[in-house]
């Protein structure tokens, strides 16, 4: 899956969902990664968000309601980046009673998801 109308390409299928049902993730993003850059793998997006001050301007300039705030905190616990993940939302579970039903699913889907350094991910069961 790959989203289109974005000046990066993402084929991490959670991240590229993500983006395709939320317009201010999508445009948060747009706004800070460089055009061009893919993201195949949650450590993509790590590498990306870790250079040149991207992940402290998307945070600065994030205005998502509780719902998106919720979502970009899990894929920023998927990119490995807990505490600001932390300090944007938290009171994760004082919160889900708001959250529309679609972030709901994808928020379970990025914390049931293997990641891409997690051993077993490449194990079959």
């Amino acid at each position: 899956m790959t989203t289109a109308a974005l000046p990066f390409t993402v084929t991490q299928p959670l991240l590229a969902a993500v983006l395709a049902h939320n317009g201010t993730l999508a445009r948060a993003f747009a706004a800070v990664l460089p055009a061009g850059c893919v993201i195949r793998h949650w450590h993509d997006l790590t590498a990306v968000l870790g250079e040149d001050d991207r992940l402290d301007t998307l945070l600065a300039g994030f205005k998502g309601n509780k719902s998106e705030r919720l979502v970009l905190a899990c894929v920023l616990m998927c990119a490995d980046y807990a505490g600001q993940a932390d300090a944007l939302m938290p009171r994760v579970f004082t919160s889900w009673g708001g959250i529309d039903a679609r972030n709901r699913a994808l928020v379970l889907d990025m914390l049931e998801a293997p990641h891409d350094d997690d051993d077993d991910a490449a194990t079959p069961a």
